[in-house]
């Protein structure tokens, strides 16, 4: 089995095709399947949902990965207002995360000096996904 570095990334770009790059690399890396991901768009889902997600083990192989779309959360003014009890949630994930989950929010723009932000940068990937490049 192929030990996982980090579990939680960020990735940003307005290039669609550099982060799905990135994505693309991380899917062959850790050997995982399109049975094995889950995808959901942030301004339609609630963090719960995403993080009970997280939080559950994969019933089809080791790994798992959810990709979570419009992630504004990271970015100066969210599109969807964010709960202090989401933020609380995410922070408290990120501290005890589930090692079978990559979790990977994606945005296009994101701000590095919000809180949630910095946590992510400490407890896994701050990627920017304009010029190409592998993790």
């Amino acid at each position: 089995m192929i030990k996982v570095k980090y579990m939680i990334y960020v990735m940003y770009g307005t290039e669609d095709f550099f982060i799905w790059r990135e994505i693309e690399a991380l899917k062959k890396k850790y050997q995982i399947h399109d049975i094995n991901i889950s995808r959901y768009d942030m301004e339609q889902t609630t963090m719960d949902t995403i993080l009970e997600d997280a939080n559950t083990f994969s019933l089809f192989a080791p790994i798992k990965m959810i990709l979570v779309d419009r992630a504004s959360i990271f970015a100066n003014s969210p599109k969807k207002t964010v709960s202090d009890d989401d933020l609380i949630a995410l922070e408290d994930y990120m501290k005890h995360m589930n090692p079978d989950t990559h979790l990977i929010f994606i945005h296009d723009k994101v701000n590095k000096a919000k809180k949630i932000t910095k946590l992510v940068k400490k407890y896994g990937v701050l990627k920017e996904c304009n010029h190409g490049g592998n993790l």
